[in-house]
């Protein structure tokens, strides 16, 4: 299972790290989703369904990287399934910040900040 788990978190990383590197696409989703982070998790999922065929051209680079940091992170957290979910989870926060900040001009990280 764990490996299994391990395949669909780098390509699932590397589909939404090549999204995010080609940026020009998602101008359209911006455009009749308004800017709310409730476009962005759309935006993302819409995302991983449009460029899964399209990913094998970048699939080399992207996937060396990916799975690099995975690999990593199994190793940080001593354990290979808490290591991998903790890793994930983390990358998936991040590109979730990137994409916020890139499609809708938005600022996770500043609005937690006023919330506290």
């Amino acid at each position: 299972m764990t490996t299994r788990l391990t395949k669909f978190a780098i390509l699932s990383l590397s589909i939404l790290s090549a999204s995010l590197i080609s940026d020009y696409a998602v101008s359209y989703f911006s455009s009749w989703s308004g800017k709310n982070y409730k476009g962005v998790a759309m935006g993302m999922f819409v995302t991983v369904i449009v460029f899964y065929p399209l990913f094998s051209l970048l699939e080399r680079y992207i996937k060396k990287a990916s799975s690099s940091y995975i690999k990593s992170s199994k190793k940080m957290a001593g354990s290979s399934f808490f290591g991998l979910i903790i890793g994930y989870a983390l990358a998936i926060l991040v590109l979730f910040i990137m994409f916020a900040i890139v499609w809708y001009d938005l600022n996770p990280v500043r609005d937690l900040k006023s919330i506290f």
